[in-house]
């Protein structure tokens, strides 16, 4: 069925309407003067509709008027009638050649250039590497064809010294950075200032390793603010040996035996401890929340120079509403730019409910509260390992929550030796 489809679409068909009473009489008249009808089917009591090769067609008059009926062109299918179309209308394919021959223009030139893994980088901004590239040619509105990625690549590498490989790939029209950072050596081991470790924080030592220095403290003990974990001064014990005449020595003078040394160094070591926040936090029993009701409406504003044309509302006719926006202008070609761009800007229509929490649900969700404010305090690897909330106030429309938060984290932190 498929392939007679495409044939019928190559040859050209007609889709015929058959009115009159006598509907089935014509069709089998035809079928059996030879004419080919199919997908025949009827429309209403007194009208069948069938498609035909458009030769055919002229051979169904005097089938018609041998049956009393009329025979009307309904649509007119396949590619002889679009061939017909194109010739009448001269401009139609000369619109066509010049929009492939923009679309060729269009895709010869770069319109977008990345930064791969953007966020691995430390050494980099996005800036500088922007810039680097720019003065090596890559930017938007650069021809494809006059780059050649090697030489942007050592280019790039010349003029980013902190970089140890450089990427380019040009994919289409979009242009793909990727940038290797040098691994270069920490700077807190090339520090060699001597120095002690103390505590930051009150806390209950859970773990201890020390990697250079001595431990001031142990597994269990409890520590506050400023109390020293690891010292960086390590004393030496020197014996001087006596002398084998002791008829020479002086019996007023007190040799000591033994005397000690201190040597300083950098303390190194990593100290984990249980720590405790507390927090106040209020919680309505009784809010409003806006959510989208489904409804939405759509802008398009184009902007050419100071003119601009617009097709919507630009001013959404709901009472409570939510707007995003996006805007696109196009990439200047060279160092010339296009004062072109279009803004998308979707309107979603805003319903404020009332909503009553549950104190179990105010509870969970003063938790969540405080959990997105220490988790940036805390420092790296450190683990949540207990919560609790007690009710401090409460009435028919708040509740006043304080809510502690038991930690593991490291407390240590250097501290130069004068």
């Amino acid at each position: 069925m498929n392939l007679l489809k495409i044939w019928a679409y190559l040859r050209g068909y007609l889709v015929i309407d058959i009115e009159g009473n006598h509907g089935e009489k014509f069709i089998n008249m035809a079928v059996s003067r030879g004419h080919f009808l199919w997908e025949i089917r009827r429309v209403t009591s007194n009208r069948v509709q069938a498609k035909i090769y458009s030769e055919t067609f002229p051979s169904l008059r005097h089938i018609a008027r041998a049956t009393g009926s009329r025979v009307r062109i309904n649509s007119k299918k396949g590619i002889p009638f679009l061939v017909k179309k194109i010739y009448r209308r001269k401009m139609f394919p000369v619109g066509i050649l010049f929009f492939l021959v923009c679309l060729y223009l269009l895709s010869s030139f770069i319109w977008s250039v990345e930064i791969k893994n953007v966020s691995d980088l430390k050494m980099h901004t996005e800036g500088q590497i922007f810039h680097a590239a720019s003065s090596c040619g890559l930017k938007k509105g650069a021809l494809r064809y006059r780059l050649d990625t090697s030489d942007i690549k050592e280019s790039m590498e010349r003029k980013l010294p902190r970089a140890s490989w450089v990427g380019v790939e040009i994919s289409g029209t979009r242009a793909i950075l990727e940038v290797v950072e040098k691994v270069l050596p920490d700077e807190k081991h090339l520090d060699r200032q001597p120095g002690n470790i103390l505590a930051q924080k009150d806390g209950i030592i859970e773990e201890i390793l020390v990697l250079s220095g001595t431990a001031g403290v142990m597994e269990g003990d409890t520590v506050k603010k400023g109390d020293l974990l690891i010292s960086g001064e390590i004393i030496h014990e020197i014996e001087e040996e006596e002398d084998e005449d002791s008829e020479n020595e002086d019996p007023r003078s007190d040799i000591e035996d033994e005397q000690e040394e201190p040597v300083y160094f950098r303390a190194k070591g990593i100290v984990r401890a249980r720590a405790w926040y507390e927090f106040e936090e209020r919680v309505n029993l009784e809010d409003k929340v806006e959510r989208k009701t489904g409804q939405s409406q759509k802008v398009l504003v184009l902007r050419i120079g100071k003119k601009k044309f617009i097709k919507g509302l630009e001013n959404p006719p709901y009472k409570t509403y939510k707007e995003e926006k996006k805007v696109r202008k196009l990439p200047g070609l060279g160092n010339m730019k296009i004062p072109m761009e279009i803004t998308s800007t979707v309107h979603y229509e805003l319903k404020r409910d009332k909503i009553y929490r549950s104190m179990a649900e105010a509870r969970d969700l003063a938790e969540k509260n405080v959990i997105k404010k220490i988790e940036d305090k805390l420092p790296p690897n450190s683990k949540i390992i207990s919560k609790k909330t007690n009710v401090k106030s409460q009435d028919e429309k708040k509740v006043i929550l304080l809510v502690l938060v038991e930690t593991i984290e490291e407390i240590g932190e250097f501290h130069p030796l004068n």
